[in-house]
């Protein structure tokens, strides 16, 4: 037994050393990008196929649940994967003999869209693997290139990024093109893509790898094969390789929008001048409190001035909005130039959805955010002097979200029902969580609203999530009615508190201390190379991969026992904490071949059972210190 533990002490410590090798190249490869936008990067199979990429890939798709689906042989799994697996697909990779496989095709609902159905593509779970691998790669040498008005599918970037930049750059906006790219992620030109690629990689086999994964094909339920002629959407590279594809819109739009921008300022308004003019002329028949009336009615400045034009621009993924300081006729022009430019590269702008909306008018919805831009007024005092009157200010950005469609969503999912006559939302408990423990279902309510909380921290009607978080709240209420089997939801109340506190757990429905805006962004904060290269080091060192079984300590023939719930790992005694370390490292378990057919098979004596969970209790342990 003692040997055995040095073995796997020896087998860890050369991995340690492996991966400083393997995280030191990602990092100069991502420094040698960003110093050269253009550069050409050679022999990128090597680092595709180095082990400790592809144990980094394992470790960052692992405890998904969708990984635990099988592939299109409906046996394959990533349970019984060990270290051994990934040295001999390292050697196939490395040797540019490895071939993707055919996804199985499947179809499920299009959100917000009753009744549509959207294709995706379900790859072997450890064929993910390879494609993290070409992730992880593939960032390293482009997102350095990528512009800052892109923030889909990038580190630190998200919906809020988006909507703040857009939120900046649209104050003085007058139309606003609301682009839409019809099914821009599954119908990617392959030509087109590899052209990019070949762009910046001048490796044959890892050209020749990502190629296979777009000509693979698919499957359909009844087993029939089909060739693929266009990206598969639900692969982990199709985020990735959209990015790389819109890229070039990018380009193109920015380059416009630097090139039409002219003007330092805004010329003085006509009338304005005029009425200044006025003011000063002696014998008109205006009084100067009547002229100032005017002049607070009217711009300052020439909003319409031809010659002060700004274009700006803001894409996440497929969607993007250009705003316009011009002429509607500038806007036109500009929607039919991006429309152009999207058939050279393959892609089709959907003119019915690509409206172009007067922003000081109608609101622009971007991402679920209905953005406007209207002219305020304040009232001035004192009211004796100037009758109460009304001064123009600087326009501001408003940022709401649609109330009416959020509760359309929950009312979706079950956790609130429409009234008999179709008219209104009542809260209602939510059966698939009556069973559960009352300290999970407050869990899992305070998850939803803290969720909705954080995704719309920076909308100005904040005050209108009051209702959604209350609706919650009764709807948890009503749960745990039929839950204790109690009549009304005000006896729960009663019983538990306004807050239905779990007395056992001292666990509480989440309630915020007030609804007040606060016009907060969640950004990512861009990290340093050295912490970059830090995570890369804690996530393969920390790899289970390699570690004795559990069981009986042995390390060899040890493979991972995986499994989608934390659930079906650890009994329900643990208190939350654990259990939420648990979930986060420890869905994957390493145990001998032995151990883990026994466990399939459900033979584990009830030593071996005990020796299981203190295992599994002592990695939960250790990964918190």
């Amino acid at each position: 037994m003692t040997q055995s533990k040095g073995s796997s002490q020896h087998d860890n410590n050369v991995l340690d050393i492996t991966a400083s090798a393997s995280v030191q190249v990602l990092r100069t490869l991502s420094e040698s990008n960003r110093m050269d936008l253009k550069q050409m990067n050679a022999k990128l199979i090597h680092l595709v196929g180095d082990i400790n990429v592809r144990t980094l890939a394992y470790e960052s798709i692992k405890s998904k649940t969708g990984n635990m689906t099988p592939g299109p042989d409906g046996v394959t799994t990533l349970d019984a994967l060990d270290r051994q697996y990934l040295a001999n697909r390292s050697r196939d990779r490395k040797a540019g003999t490895f071939r993707f496989t055919r996804a199985r095709r499947v179809f499920i609902p299009k959100p917000n869209k009753p009744g549509e159905l959207r294709p995706l593509g379900v790859a072997s779970p450890r064929e993910k693997i390879v494609q993290k691998a070409l992730q992880i790669v593939l960032q390293a040498i482009f997102e350095p290139s990528f512009l800052k008005c892109s923030h889909g599918f990038r580190p630190y970037k998200g919906v809020h990024s988006a909507i703040k930049m857009a939120s900046e750059q649209f104050k003085s906006a007058v139309w606003v093109i609301e682009g839409d790219i019809s099914k821009c992620f599954d119908t990617l030109d392959h030509d087109f893509i590899m052209k990019c690629l070949e762009e910046r990689i001048s490796c044959e086999k890892t050209r020749a790898l990502i190629r296979s994964g777009l000509k693979a094909g698919y499957v359909d339920d009844m087993g029939k094969r089909y060739e693929s002629t266009t990206t598969p959407q639900g692969s982990i590279l199709s985020p990735r390789r959209c990015n790389i594809y819109m890229h070039q819109l990018d380009l193109f739009i920015m380059e416009r929008c630097e090139a039409l921008s002219t003007g330092k300022t805004r010329r003085r308004n006509p009338e304005y001048r005029r009425l200044e003019a006025l003011r000063n002329k002696k014998g008109n028949n205006l009084s100067p409190i009547e002229i100032r009336k005017r002049l607070w009615k009217v711009p300052s400045k020439d909003l319409m001035d031809p010659n002060f034009i700004r274009v700006h621009y803001v894409r996440y993924a497929d969607d993007f909005v250009v705003s316009i300081l011009g002429p509607h006729r500038l806007a036109l022009e500009r929607r039919e130039e991006i429309r152009s430019f999207l058939g050279k590269i393959g892609r089709n702008m959907n003119l019915d959805k690509s409206v172009i909306t007067k922003f000081n008018k109608d609101p622009v919805k971007f991402l679920g955010v209905n953005i406007r831009n209207r002219d305020k007024f304040s009232a001035n005092k004192p009211r004796k002097l100037v009758g109460g009157r009304r001064t123009r200010i600087t326009p501001r950005i408003q940022l709401h979200v649609d109330i009416k469609t959020i509760f359309s969503r929950l009312a979706d999912r079950g956790l609130f029902r429409w009234s008999y006559n179709g008219t209104t939302l009542k809260p209602h408990f939510f059966s698939k969580v009556v069973n559960w423990d009352h300290a999970d279902i407050l869990r899992y309510y305070n998850a939803i609203v803290r969720g909705y909380l954080n995704a719309y921290s920076f909308v100005d009607n904040f005050k209108s999530l009051g209702s959604v978080v209350h609706g919650r709240k009764m709807s948890c209420a009503l749960t745990l009615t039929q839950k204790y089997k109690r009549r009304t939801a005000a006896k729960t109340f009663k019983k538990f508190g306004p807050t239905l506190v779990d007395k056992e757990t001292e666990t509480s429905f989440y309630l915020p201390r007030n609804f007040k805006r606060t016009r907060t962004f969640n950004l990512g904060k861009e990290i340093s190379l050295p912490n970059l290269q830090r995570f890369w080091w804690n996530k393969m060192t920390s790899s289970n991969l390699g570690k004795s079984c559990v069981i009986c300590d042995t390390s060899k023939e040890v493979e991972m026992h995986h499994v989608r719930q934390i659930k079906n790992l650890l009994d329900k005694k643990l208190d939350w904490w654990q259990q939420q370390m648990a979930a986060i490292n420890r869905k994957q378990v390493p145990l001998c071949k032995t151990h883990h057919m026994k466990l399939h098979k459900g033979q584990l004596s009830h030593q071996e059972s005990i020796a299981f969970k203190d295992g599994c209790k002592n990695l939960v342990k250790k990964s918190a210190l």
